[in-house]
């Protein structure tokens, strides 16, 4: 197969390039000067790839483009490999093939600015600088470097190199007089924690850095230093390194640019790769080491303003679009062909409220990749020392959460508040959960974080930022009645009426209520409409079934809707809403219903089920009648009902006897909906 592309290697721009070519199916022959660099490119065993891994000098590499004939060549060697790149770019010049630079930007200058900042000009004279200074030195310029270092007096006590992890460089770097502890062989980049953290292990006063840019870790290393409070050597780089554009040598300066270039001269599209990415609670602790490389390998990188602020005061050195909204960042990335590897950031963990599940669905047919992150119900379960696998999980940012609904059922629920902590407080209480435990968090990961535990009595006065996170601890949640059937007698029933008299309002009773609920076959997430309420005996009993749905109790008695409020509060449901008005009028605005139950209708009961039907052919639909001409007409709205008559008998007490008490029979009717 004829080679497209040469491709001189050795960098992280160069496996990205790698991949990104091949993937667009184009042939690739790379190079790298040693074998760890070839071995780094065929990790993934990429199709239509060939690696040639030796150093090659102008000559060689003139005969092998004279002998391939490839279309293009890059250049994505390191920035200060200066001989190299004039090497490549002279042979390309020879072989009259086009060729593309990859030069790597150089990093912000804010970055490393200071009084404890040194610039020069090689290693040598970073060397000579050191030689007028004292404590220990990291070195983190390379293992080709330290030649130069070996000339300082003491060099085996003073100075730490870091260094690859190859047999070769270990060797060579063993041989010069560098071991055990004063030699260390790892991969990077590194974070700025790592950095930190190497820096205090061996109490250095002194750290020597190439400017290697954002990809070769020199933000994180030049913090590290800064605040570590010691001295930063930046080896420049060479003058002559800079290269610039003319008719047969394009300069770009990121891989998403040089792609862009590929693209027109290949003429193809090359598949897009998305990333979305958990960033943690937020402190660049909780960013875990795959979203760290997913954010350096990043094109660019989207999300919501506080999310892109997070990442920016973490040192983030990327192009970024700022918006939340799924459609705007699609628009954007189809408007900007450049960027090839999108990364979304998206607050703590993906899998938790967030807009993960619209994104895959507007991506849904590119190749993305969702990366977790640390959840702030990990870090708050964390901080009040609990488990959370039999946490109910709860969101009221920016939609309704039943909070007491689920509570009664819970015996933990975490929750993302939408009120403020007071105010969340007295909700619980006038609840009368007033012997929960609330664990609050704000600001979770960052320096100022602050964490309150309590009753809600003893946290009502408090304050704190928001957004803030609570865990509420229930032990009486596990041993809640998940069944129908509350007694009678617990409903209030007694209205009062316009002259002062009072009356008792009729209820579904226990039995009747028991079976009618049956057969409803509501789910947890259930809108029900409950047509003539009365005194709510079944909305409150929906209520507590469906804790995640909706009950609308409608009710045209305003004495009957006052009696409506005050159930509703006694039994603490914030998942009943209370609608006055006559049906089907008062059910025209409503949400689309899953399930209703009809136990008055005002003879308008076909006009309710003609409306309800219209909202949702599939709604499951369940009617309570008492006379024979409501039940013949309830038969007439559906010829597929279900009609069950119940009669009731209650045993009670006369005296030193017991009586059989017979209730008035009850017609179920019932239809519509699915079984499962």
């Amino acid at each position: 197969m004829k080679t497209d592309v040469f491709l001189f290697a050795g960098t992280i721009e160069g496996k990205e390039l790698t991949e990104a070519l091949c993937g667009a199916g184009l042939s690739v022959h790379a190079f790298t000067a040693t074998e760890y660099g070839g071995a780094l490119l065929t990790e993934n065993e990429a199709e239509h790839l060939c690696v040639t891994s030796k150093r090659l000098d102008q000559e060689q590499m003139v005969a092998l483009m004279q002998d391939d004939r490839p279309r293009l060549i890059i250049d994505a060697t390191h920035p200060y490999a200066v001989v190299v790149s004039e090497n490549i770019r002279q042979a390309a010049q020879e072989a009259d093939i086009d060729l593309i630079r990859l030069q790597r930007m150089e990093s912000d200058k804010d970055v490393a600015s200071g009084d404890n900042i040194v610039h020069v000009g090689s290693a040598k004279e970073a060397a000579a600088f050191l030689a007028q200074t004292k404590g220990n030195v990291l070195l983190t310029c390379g293992s080709k470097e330290l030649p130069a270092f070996t000339k300082l007096e003491g060099y085996k006590d003073r100075l730490f190199a870091r260094v690859l992890s190859t047999e070769n460089v270990v060797r060579e770097c063993t041989e010069l007089g560098f071991s055990g502890k004063h030699l260390i062989a790892m991969q990077g980049p590194f974070s700025l924690d790592m950095n930190r953290a190497l820096i205090k292990h061996i109490n250095a006063s002194w750290l020597v850095t190439k400017e290697s840019g954002v990809q070769g870790g020199f933000s994180e290393k030049a913090q590290a230093a800064a605040e570590e409070g010691i001295g930063l050597i930046i080896i420049d780089r060479p003058e002559n390194a800079e290269q610039t554009n003319t008719e047969q040598n394009v300069v770009c300066d990121t891989v998403a640019a040089c792609l862009q270039e590929v693209c027109r001269i290949f003429h193809i599209t090359p598949k897009k790769k998305f990333t979305l990415l958990g960033i943690g609670p937020g402190s660049a602790g909780g960013l875990t080491l795959e979203g760290r490389q997913a954010l350096e390998e990043a094109d660019v990188v989207l999300g919501a303003t506080r999310m892109l602020e997070i990442l920016e005061k973490n040192h983030l050195q990327k192009p970024v679009f700022k918006s939340w909204k799924p459609a705007e960042m699609k628009q954007f990335v189809d408007e900007n062909p450049q960027y090839q590897n999108v990364v979304v950031a998206l607050s703590g963990d993906p899998g938790f409220y967030s807009g993960a599940a619209k994104l895959l669905e507007v991506w849904k047919d590119e190749e993305v990749l969702v990366l977790p992150g640390l959840s702030t119900l990990q870090v708050l379960c964390a901080k009040a020392q609990t488990d959370w696998q039999h946490v109910y999980c709860i969101s009221r940012h920016g939609r309704a959460g039943n909070l007491l609904a689920a509570l009664r059922m819970q015996e933990a629920v975490f929750l993302l508040p939408g009120e403020t902590l007071p105010e969340l407080c007295g909700k619980l209480i006038d609840g009368g959960y007033h012997d929960v435990t609330l664990a609050v968090g704000s600001k979770l990961s960052y320096e100022d974080e602050k964490v309150l535990v309590g009753t809600p009595a003893e946290l009502k006065n408090e304050t704190c930022s928001e957004p803030y996170a609570v865990l509420i601890k229930n032990p009486a949640g596990q041993d809640a009645v998940i069944t129908p059937g509350i007694p009678d007698k617990e409903f209030l029933r007694v209205m009062s009426e316009t002259n002062k008299a009072q009356r008792t309002v009729p209820m579904t009773k226990e039995e009747i209520r028991t079976v009618s609920l049956a057969k409803l076959r509501l789910s947890k997430n259930a809108i029900v409409y409950d047509v003539g309420a009365g005194t709510g005996s079944v909305s409150v009993e929906a209520a507590r079934i469906a804790y995640a749905g909706t009950i609308y109790a409608i009710e045209q008695n305003p004495a009957a809707v006052a009696l409506l409020h005050e159930n509703k509060k006694k039994f603490a449901l914030d998942n009943m809403e209370i609608i006055e008005g006559m049906a089907p009028e008062a059910l025209e605005d409503l949400p689309v219903p899953t399930h209703a139950f009809i136990g008055g209708s005002k003879g308008n009961l076909k006009a309710i089920v003609d409306l309800l039907m219209q909202k949702n052919p599939n709604v499951r639909i369940v009617i309570n009648t008492v006379t024979v001409e409501s039940e013949m007409e309830a038969r007439q709205v559906s010829e597929e009902s279900e009609v069950i008559r119940l009669a009731v008998t209650r045993e009670e007490r006369v005296g030193r006897y017991h009586m059989q008490r017979a209730e008035n029979p009850i017609a179920i009717i019932s239809f519509g909906g699915q079984y499962e």
